[in-house]
């Protein structure tokens, strides 16, 4: 999965124009105005189709050949807090859309990637993935492991006074 990411990310920066429709492109950068390599920009259509792309090491990115329809758009990073979305019309000229990112300092547990949650789950390997297997692997896991994360910080100030 890495290595596709990685051809994707660098890829980013060959097609500044689309291919045969429309694009959709920009940059993200974090707090210091540092570009962020490898964070992930997801355009939802409104006919709910999903296009998702990794900016390159300049922070660049484009969604090439897209359909005729508004996206949503948003930009997102391990342990940085997510942009908020942006709704862009495609149109020419193609629209250019940048995002500036703030890291976390508490990331929530719905941060957490399944390889960074399937040691931390109780149970055999076969139970770890039946558990994974019927998660939806977005909100459902977060909320799953972000109640004990909640009960444990309401237990830190409650023992503090």
């Amino acid at each position: 999965m890495l290595y596709w990411g990685s051809i994707l990310a660098s890829l980013a920066g060959l097609f500044p124009h689309s291919l045969n429709g429309e694009s959709i492109s920009g940059t993200v950068r974090d707090n210091n105005n540092a570009p962020l390599r490898a964070a992930e920009v997801r355009g939802v259509s409104s006919n709910a189709l999903v296009t998702v792309v990794l900016t390159n090491a300049q922070g660049k990115f484009v969604f090439p050949d897209l359909k005729a329809a508004e996206y949503a758009v948003t930009a997102y990073k391990r342990f940085y807090v997510r942009s908020r979305e942006t709704n862009v019309q495609l149109r020419k000229p193609a629209p250019n859309v940048n995002f500036s990112i703030q890291p976390t300092n508490d990331p929530p547990a719905i941060q957490l990637s399944t390889a960074d949650v399937w040691p931390l789950l109780p149970g055999t390997s076969d139970q770890k993935d039946l558990f994974l297997n019927r998660c939806g692997r977005c909100h459902s896991l977060g909320i799953a492991l972000q109640k004990p994360r909640e009960a444990e910080k309401a237990g830190r100030k409650s023992s503090s006074k």
